[in-house]
């Protein structure tokens, strides 16, 4: 039986419903028709408001403003009974302090490679009084924000609290600093990860390369591994080896502490003195750097079939952070390769294509670390990039920068310092500097007014005196099948083929077609 009603539905809704059963047509009542729908016209409203015409002066950009007046802090400075310098900078504006201690010695001590970044993963893994839970839920419990890490240079713990959880805060964070237990399970732990890590980054082309620049400069030395070190390395690290690379790193006697936010200079040291105070112990002589040995110039080739670019660095031994021409070293570089409008990348991004970006970079450590200028371009010209890179070397030895390249880099490090000290956090970090290079406390302060009188005439003797053009080595990871005639092409020295894990030597080719 069809319902009356349900059909009246679907029909006023717009559906079409067909039936289907055993009756013949004839006894069908035919569907009904809809009348044709007719157009419906709509009268324009009147026009009853009119836009606003812009202003007058809408029509013309405005002129920027005048440079806001900026000055790094200069930190005021104390000791505690302990003779463990603290650093304070007052930061009333937010309700946060941030903490860091830090010590001058870092993976330059390590006696294998990797050994110091494993205890820097470590220290927030467990003191003689918490385990790693604990250490973490006793962060958690004041909201803190944390951290800890080793570098080339130094040994560093952190923490961001509100300033009610100050005096907690620097508890947690002195246990840390000062008691780490390096517990079995935990370094079975952290080892597993950093393994895992290492295996991760070796399928990296920028990681193989900059792996083959620190064990072709640094052989021999704690430089010449990369921070995370190598898988047999890591396998090695044991808790009592941790311990005796901490023994030999750490030290009141030397380490330090830097203050930034909402607190004083007496209360803030009145609680590092309760958490700090009675550490006393003797720095161990500190292990000196073997100097890096002066290599003539050669080219080592990672093979990475069918790989469709090429990442290369032309490189060799650079600059401490304490050497004295620094300031012509830091505004060379940034002409040079260091900025977007460098000599490095308008040669092969903007005028060759060969690549999306190229600069350089003088990694400054306690030691001279590497000058590496760098760039990944497609594979068909990589001897071509190769060629662009040295030429621009040369010609920045060989000939003065001019008066707008130089103004262009002052602008770059002048107006990028203010963003070191845009946080709590940075501002520590950036203080902390200081103490890792032994530099005044008002180096920050100094340094807009020394780089203001560098003279292209500095940035010419600084690159003619850095950049030895029969000891600048070439890495280079791509697909040998394709780039070896384009290297040999070069006819720029001995070409090596090199393993990806170890850079050994796998065979040697003549430098000439």
């Amino acid at each position: 039986m069809r319902h009356p009603s349900l059909v009246n539905t679907l029909l006023t809704i717009g559906f079409i419903t067909v039936f289907y059963g055993c009756a013949s047509s004839s006894s069908q009542t035919p569907m009904p028709t809809a009348p044709p729908i007719k157009p419906t016209s709509v009268e324009p409203a009147e026009a009853q408001w009119q836009p606003t015409p812009d202003a007058a002066f809408r029509h013309q950009a405005p002129a920027p403003g005048a440079e806001a007046p900026w000055e790094a802090p200069i930190p005021l400075e104390t000791r505690l009974s302990n003779g463990m310098r603290v650093w304070f900078i007052a930061r009333p504006a937010l309700p946060i302090v941030a903490i860091q201690v830090t010590s001058p010695r870092g993976a330059d001590q390590q006696p294998s490679p990797g050994m110091g970044a494993f205890l820097g993963a470590m220290l927030e893994q467990g003191t003689t009084t918490r385990n790693a839970l604990q250490v973490s839920d006793a962060y958690l419990d004041i909201g803190a924000s944390h951290g800890a890490w080793v570098d080339w240079d130094s040994t560093n713990a952190w923490i961001q609290v509100l300033p009610q959880h100050l005096d907690r805060g620097i508890e947690i964070l002195a246990d840390v600093f000062r008691n780490p237990s390096f517990a079995a399970e935990e370094v079975q732990r952290v080892r597993s990860q950093t393994i895992a890590s290492i295996r991760q980054q070796n399928d990296q082309p920028r990681v193989l390369v900059d792996n083959a620049i620190a064990r072709t400069l640094f052989e021999g030395s704690p430089y010449g591994e990369s921070l995370l070190g190598t898988e047999s390395s890591v396998a090695s690290i044991t808790s009592q080896s941790l311990k005796a690379l901490y023994r030999a790193t750490v030290a009141p006697a030397e380490s330090f502490v830097v203050v930034v936010g909402n607190t004083t200079q007496s209360e803030v040291t009145a609680s590092l003195e309760k958490a700090f105070g009675n550490w006393k112990s003797v720095a161990p002589a500190r292990q000196r750097l073997r100097p890096a040995s002066r290599q003539s110039k050669k080219i080592r080739v990672i093979d990475r079939k069918g790989s469709a670019q090429s990442t290369l660095a032309v490189t060799t031994v650079g600059v401490s952070r304490t050497t004295k021409d620094f300031d012509a070293v830091l505004i060379g570089n940034t002409i040079l390769g260091g900025m977007f409008s460098s000599r490095l990348n308008l040669n092969l991004r903007e005028k060759h294509a060969f690549t999306y970006g190229a600069y350089s970079m003088f990694d400054m450590r306690r030691g001279p670390g590497p000058f590496v200028a760098t760039a990944a371009v497609d594979t068909p010209n990589t001897g071509a990039a190769i060629k662009e890179i040295l030429n621009e070397i040369n010609t920045f030895r060989s000939s003065r920068v001019t008066e707008e390249e130089l103004r262009l880099a002052l602008g770059r490090q002048v107006k990028s310092l203010p963003g070191r000290f845009q946080s709590a956090t940075t501002t520590a970090r950036s203080i902390a500097a200081l103490g890792v290079f032994g530099l005044a406390n008002d180096e920050y302060r100094q340094r807009p007014g020394r780089l203001e009188r560098v003279t292209p005439a500095q940035v010419q003797e600084m690159a003619s005196n850095r950049l030895n053009p029969n000891e600048l080595q070439i890495i280079v990871a791509g697909d040998l099948s394709v780039i070896r005639p384009q290297l040999m092409a070069l006819a720029y020295g001995v070409i090596e083929i090199i393993d990806p894990s170890t850079s050994k030597v796998l065979e040697t080719i003549a430098d000439s077609p």
